[in-house]
């Protein structure tokens, strides 16, 4: 195993936290004198969770001549070496809750991305992004207490044939952020055309504490400033809220009550409602379901008539099975008991992406969904 030195100085979490911050204090210095930064930006990936032993990870294969090497540190905290021939990029893992981990990197964006997406898309095991609606990030900088600052828009379309495919990709900050995003609201055909994909947030503090950070659509927040407690802060509103959406879409788990007497149903299927309609609806199943990410779903697509498909499907993520409908005005997705809900917030979540922004749960459930 190889790992770098600092691993074996952590005693505790706010030893972690400490050289985390010893980062972002430096690179804001270094701006500050130079407007030049030489360390990369402190990372952290939300990462849903259904695996029970984290040490197994280093089991997953993600590419050939990589080696995974992953060690406890101190309670809920392991260390993640990736190594690719001379190239070694390092990880810490915090295990917040049974769900959740936050992966930690010091590294270059342009390997840590590609190792985290890696590791979460290969075969089942048991680890998905946190995916951050169009939504969920319209009301997590609402309820955030932080200054909106900018945001990046991102729009592909992954149904359309290639002579057909457009893509929109802006980025945009400043003191008009807020402006301008209710400008493209108020146009009907960019509203449903582009999705917010990354919200940047910004706070100084009266200790002339400042901390810049991007939340993006799979659960990426990358920081500048050099207030780390504000980056923790984040983290752990974000974490909260993302719990609460998954408590409530799996309350609505589909049970089956069975006694000598009598058999019920209970619970309830999930809704969404197309604003922009698949033009051909048997293809745009057919590319959901390939078992390729985003999605990264397996099903079999029955025909039930000309504008109705039914597929029964599996969660590469976890195994579980699930049902979906498709007409060319909604969606209906229906969750076994047990099964993983973060499945309906990536299929919402790259349904907005890469198709429609709009797309979202009908006003009953949505009402709840978003307080």
């Amino acid at each position: 195993m190889i790992f770098l030195n600092f691993f074996d100085n952590i005693n505790s979490k706010k030893d972690m936290y400490d050289i985390f911050e010893d980062r972002i204090v430096k690179n804001t210095d270094k701006y500050r004198d130079t407007h030049r930064v030489k360390n990369p930006y402190l990372k952290t990936y939300l990462i849903e969770n259904n695996c029970v032993d984290l040490e197994k990870i280093s089991n997953i294969n993600i590419g050939k001549n990589i080696n995974l090497d992953i060690v406890p540190i101190v309670k809920d905290i392991y260390g993640l070496s990736v190594s690719k021939k001379n190239n070694i990029t390092d990880f810490y893992i915090e295990k917040t809750s049974d769900r959740f981990l936050r992966i930690h990197t010091l590294d270059k964006t342009e390997f840590t991305d590609k190792i985290i997406n890696s590791l979460i898309t290969s075969e089942v095991n048991l680890l998905d992004f946190s995916w951050f609606s169009n939504s969920f990030l319209r009301e997590f900088k609402e309820n955030s207490n932080f200054n909106f600052k900018g945001f990046t828009l991102k729009h592909k379309n992954y149904f359309a044939s290639k002579d057909k495919g457009s893509e929109v990709s802006m980025r945009l900050w400043g003191n008009d952020a807020q402006r301008i995003v209710n400008i493209l609201d108020d146009s009907s055909f960019l509203s449903r055309s582009v999705s917010l994909s990354t919200i940047t947030l910004s706070r100084l503090s009266e200790e002339n504490l400042y901390l810049e950070e991007d939340v993006s659509y799979n659960g990426k927040f990358s920081v500048r400033g050099n207030n780390i407690q504000d980056h923790i802060g984040i983290l752990n509103l974000a974490e909260n809220n993302y719990i609460n959406k998954l408590n409530l879409i799996e309350k609505n788990w589909i049970k089956y009550d069975v006694s000598d007497f009598n058999f019920s149903i209970k619970g309830n299927s999930f809704t969404f409602l197309f604003n922009k309609k698949p033009e051909n609806l048997h293809l745009f199943c057919k590319s959901i379901f390939q078992s390729k990410k985003p999605f990264r779903l397996w099903g079999l697509i029955k025909k039930e008539n000309i504008d109705h498909y039914v597929v029964e499907s599996v969660d590469l993520h976890t195994g579980d099975p699930l049902t979906f409908e498709f007409t060319n005005k909604w969606v209906r997705v229906y969750l076994p008991e047990g099964s993983c809900g973060n499945i309906i917030m990536r299929f919402m979540t790259n349904i907005q992406i890469y198709f429609d922004s709009n797309f979202d749960f009908t006003n009953k459930f949505k009402n709840d969904f978003y307080g």
